[in-house]
């Protein structure tokens, strides 16, 4: 379906400004986020540890000492103090998942992470309304891989009583697919209905970001 000898990067780069800012921004973001992660957990599971042995530690004194201030005292003396975890994420980084996470809740209705409605999530756009933003794609190429996507992202595991297909809003589009679409091209249709330009450009490529 897309042009996957492209990069991620690659195809971020053939769009047009602003929305190549905005992706390379939210990528950004995210790797920045993935790193502090990275570089945090030794600590978070050091500090998980030391919960859990201060918890065990409270537990104990409670059951053999029956004075409250007493109990303070004892505990105040043995507890192990885990140590304070700074944040290392940039704070321009917050805003630009925000916005990441935002223009993902418009399709895929309120919490959610990435684009599959795997659950009626309130707001998410309905089939229907699905059906009136690919239909405004001009280009039958460029609509009916963006006919795909939209249906793998948003519908593709749902199905009705029976096994019934979900919907079939899009069926009159993916019919019209044809191979040799660019990725560029498919991203400025899915950002055109839209879709994030991060997104956009992961998913003209195949990328999945599901929930």
């Amino acid at each position: 379906m897309t042009d996957k000898s492209m990069s991620f990067s690659e195809v971020i780069e053939t769009i047009d400004d602003p929305a190549r800012g905005i992706a390379r921004e939210a990528r950004d973001a995210l790797l920045n986020r993935m790193e502090v992660k990275a570089a945090n957990a030794p600590v978070l599971e050091y500090n998980y540890r030391i919960r859990k042995q201060n918890w065990a530690l409270r537990s104990e004194i409670q059951r053999t000492i029956h004075n409250t201030f007493a109990q303070q005292q004892a505990y105040s003396r043995r507890m192990k103090k885990p140590r304070k975890l700074k944040a290392k994420v940039k704070r321009s980084t917050k805003p630009v998942i925000k916005r990441l996470h935002d223009a993902r809740e418009k399709l895929a209705g309120k919490g959610a992470k990435g684009l599959a409605t795997l659950s009626d999530r309130e707001g998410r756009r309905t089939p229907e309304e699905w059906e009136q933003h690919v239909a405004s794609i001009a280009d039958p190429k460029i609509r009916a891989q963006v006919a795909c996507l939209v249906w793998w992202d948003f519908f593709a595991t749902r199905s009705r009583d029976g096994g019934r297909k979900y919907w079939d809003n899009l069926d009159r589009f993916v019919d019209e697919w044809v191979d040799g679409v660019s990725a560029r091209d498919i991203a400025n249709g899915l950002m055109q209905i839209g879709y994030h330009p991060y997104d956009a450009a992961a998913r003209s490529i195949g990328g999945d970001i599901r929930s």
